[in-house]
């Protein structure tokens, strides 16, 4: 499929992931980067300074969901919930004895305990596929998302005999969304990372958009408001009557006196 944008070159993630959470003195004496992601399970060993062997393994996180799945023949979402929810998965003989979506955890325990015993037996061969020996190895380096299951890097420690360590963001990187601060990004931000460094200076792969907030003019302050001032009454207009009237009484009055 094509989007119309042309490469300017191309990363192999192995190595961008390596560049980026390796250390230099790991690289020149000797380490395997472990990446165990949901479908596969990627196996890269760095010596003398150079990547020397590179294997993807067609297993992963999603079979051990699935072996849950098919073993205690409930959904693949129950599965995923049940792998996620038991205390202590890889050993049986000290998990909870509790019920997780209608499973018992001892029966998923078990089921989990093998599937990550023959991916870490796999891991284990690519050494000897790889003409080297446990001796060449000093350090492996676990990434990806199903490193994060509880006791997982003590097991890899356990079979391999070899000292095991967590991989970590570069340290160019400051991620300030904990949403996405998670052990199965960092090959995302490797690439981006390693992207980044081949870029000539002053060049950058997306525009950057700043937001500015509408100028709102500002308005007069409004006037106070004055109650209506009650007008001043009119002198009262005598109408017809009243004038007739007091004539009238003006007549009265007048023929009174002359009687007197």
């Amino acid at each position: 499929m094509s989007f119309g944008i042309k490469a300017r070159d191309y990363i192999v993630t192995p190595l961008a992931v390596g560049r980026e959470v390796l250390k230099d003195s790991e690289i020149s004496l000797g380490v395997m980067l472990v990446d165990i992601g949901a479908e596969t399970t990627t196996v890269s060993i760095y010596k003398g300074g150079a990547l020397t062997y590179l294997m993807t393994l067609p297993m992963g996180g999603r079979n051990i969901t699935r072996d849950i799945m098919n073993g205690a023949n409930v959904l693949e979402e129950t599965a995923e919930q049940v792998k996620k929810n038991i205390n202590n998965p890889l050993d049986p003989n000290n998990v909870d004895i509790i019920d997780i979506e209608g499973v018992k955890s001892s029966d998923a325990s078990n089921y989990i305990a093998a599937r990550v015993g023959e991916i870490i037996a796999n891991i284990k061969q690519q050494i000897e596929y790889a003409g080297m020996n446990d001796d060449d190895i000093r350090t492996v380096v676990l990434i990806g998302g199903t490193v994060a299951m509880p006791g997982l890097p003590q097991k890899v420690e356990e079979i391999l005999k070899i000292k095991v360590r967590l991989g970590q963001y570069p340290q160019t990187l400051n991620i300030t969304n904990h949403a996405i601060n998670r052990p199965e990004y960092i090959q995302v931000f490797s690439l981006l990372a390693r992207g980044a460094d081949m870029m000539p200076r002053g060049e950058t792969c997306v525009e950057r958009h700043s937001y500015e907030s509408p100028m709102v003019p500002p308005q007069a302050p409004e006037a106070p408001v004055v109650p209506p001032q009650p007008e001043p009454s009119k002198p009262h207009k005598r109408s017809f009557i009243e004038k007739l009237r007091d004539k009238a009484k003006e007549f009265f009055t007048e023929d009174e006196e002359t009687d007197e």
